[in-house]
């Protein structure tokens, strides 16, 4: 009797051990199947590329540079909280008609002698296709790289307070092929936002010669005039795959690298969440797919798509039933479209990058024309077609052409921005100041993204 009580208690305690058994290896097959078919099409499905040594001297040479002077600005950042948020001093030390009197502890304390400059400058000449393993942390967190930027910037802030044109343009020219080194568009619309501030001032405050000028607007144009959304969400989901769930080639699901370590992988609690976790991870591909598709369309039509698909998903979510199973209530705690939650992030600082470089290069050319023609700004971007600029930019978030407009006292060229309201030229940021907008009160709300110049009384 004794024996046939075990042996029912052993039964009982094996049928749902061989179910749990039975449903790990049918999750396990059918994420291997996805990961399989997305390697299919030649798309990463694991970070771990991002260690392999780079093919050339050069290149290894240049991530080292940049990584090193990376870790100086960061270690002064760090130890200097003040070098945070100094667009109000800038435009306050430019408005005062004596920045470079205003600016000259700037210069003295953060410039003079920063060993980060000089790299930043060896590394600006070198050919660059990623960090490999001289810095792999970059790619996630360009943190670093960001505040290279913003330091660099300064310096040439600094430069044009003193009104050497020159200089200010190549340390300008520096910022904007740093932008090779950052991948994520977040970073990079910092970076971008920060450089673009220095641009405003050079041309504003210290006008360059018009070979400055040609060679600045060639640096500008080697930006790619598209956005990185693609490869970005492609990252994601690679990491996704290879970092919090890897699966490697032997099929060993449990065989975890990375964020979570061995030990803890192989754990009871672990093995028997195992088959969940990999239900998880499986469901978030389509998201993913979507969002990459939604990525691939043209400007400004994924940002409408982006929109639909962001509703899509919160209506999924909203319409939830009031009685779940435990494994949908399980499934809840993680977000439930990673895919489009990234790209609903992403999306417009993707937009205000191509706005920012596109009216970068526009106003670049108009300064060039301008000194081709006695300081007379042209009546319409096609006037710069095709000697300054190769066709007339268009703006990201309206999918016309760029406005601009001329008065006798200054011209502006802008995008509509991230409202997509053309708010009349009303721009914001470092730089964008006029006098009448000094004179009024409170800060301006509007939203356009451009640049504004003024002209000589005489015109």
């Amino acid at each position: 009797m004794t024996r046939r009580r075990v042996l029912v208690a052993f039964v009982i305690v094996l049928i749902p051990v061989a179910a749990h058994a039975i449903w790990d290896q049918v999750e396990a097959t059918l994420l291997a199947r996805e990961i399989a078919r997305i390697a299919s099409r030649h798309e990463p499905v694991n970070v771990g590329t991002r260690m392999s040594a780079l093919p050339t001297p050069e290149q290894r040479a240049a991530a080292r540079v940049y990584a090193a002077a990376a870790d100086l600005a960061a270690t002064k950042f760090r130890d200097d909280p003040k070098l945070y948020n100094r667009d109000d001093e800038l435009d306050r030390a430019f408005a005062s008609g004596r920045p470079a009197e205003m600016l000259e502890d700037v210069r003295r304390r953060y410039i003079e002698g920063e060993p980060a400059f000089g790299l930043l400058a060896q590394a600006s000449a070198l050919d660059f296709a990623g960090f490999g393993p001289a810095g792999p942390g970059l790619y996630e967190n360009a943190s670093p790289l960001g505040e290279l930027n913003a330091l660099n910037s300064l310096r040439g802030d600094t430069l044009t307070a003193r009104g050497d044109a020159n200089a200010s343009a190549e340390a300008l020219m520096q910022s904007v092929r740093l932008q090779r080194a950052i991948g994520r568009e977040f970073y990079r619309y910092l970076a971008t936002r920060r450089w673009y501030g220095s641009l405003r001032l050079l041309l504003r405050y210290a006008p360059p010669e018009p070979e400055t000028l040609l060679r600045l607007q060639r640096v500008l144009e080697e930006l790619p005039d598209d956005d990185s959304l693609v490869p970005q969400l492609q990252a994601e989901r690679a990491q996704l795959l290879g970092e919090f769930w890897p699966y490697p080639p032997d099929g060993a699901v449990w065989a975890f690298r990375g964020r979570m370590s061995r030990r803890d992988m192989n754990g009871i609690a672990f093995v028997v969440l195992r088959p969940l976790l990999t239900r998880i991870v499986r469901n978030q591909l389509k998201p993913f797919e979507e969002a990459i598709e939604v990525a691939r369309r043209p400007w400004p039509a994924k940002l409408d798509a982006t929109d639909l698909l962001k509703q899509r998903y919160a209506g999924h979510a909203l319409a939830r039933p009031a009685k779940r199973t435990w494994l949908q209530r399980a499934a809840a705690v993680f977000p439930p479209a990673l895919g489009v939650a990234t790209l609903n992030s992403y999306v417009p600082l993707a937009g205000l990058n191509l706005a920012m470089r596109r009216t970068s290069i526009a106003a670049v050319a108009i300064e060039r024309f301008r000194r081709a023609h006695g300081g007379e700004a042209p009546a319409t971007l096609s006037a710069l077609v095709p000697e300054y600029l190769a066709g007339v930019p268009v703006d990201p978030f309206s999918g016309q052409s760029l406005v601009y407009r001329r008065t006798a006292a200054s011209y502006v060229v802008y995008s509509i921005g991230q409202n997509r309201g053309d708010d009349g030229g009303g721009l914001y940021g470092l730089g964008s100041q006029t006098e009448e907008r000094r004179a009024s009160e409170g800060p301006y709300r509007g939203g356009d993204v451009g640049i504004r110049i003024p002209l000589p009384p005489h015109h």
